[in-house]
């Protein structure tokens, strides 16, 4: 989910968008079978403990430029399920 354009660094209400988003499906993780969430360049999977509310900072695995909205997961909410 993009809550801004694409390549842009949310602000505002955009950005608050993108926190419900992101918050809403982490609320329904097990029942929507999410394996993980990344945005705001931090990473959640319900297998994990929090640190301030998420995970941990995303790294990008090294293959991501995390400092680009796109990279860093920025400008959308990244949600992967489980098959």
């Amino acid at each position: 989910m993009f809550p801004d354009k694409f390549g842009v660094f949310p602000v505002g209400e955009r950005l608050a968008a993108g926190w419900r988003m992101a918050s809403w499906t982490r609320a329904y993780a097990g029942p929507l079978k999410i394996r993980y969430i990344i945005w705001q360049g931090r990473y959640w999977d319900p297998t994990t403990g929090d640190q301030g509310g998420w995970r941990e900072k995303y790294t990008g695995a090294g293959v991501y430029d995390v400092s680009s909205p796109t990279g860093g997961h920025y400008d959308h909410v990244h949600i992967s399920f489980t098959a």
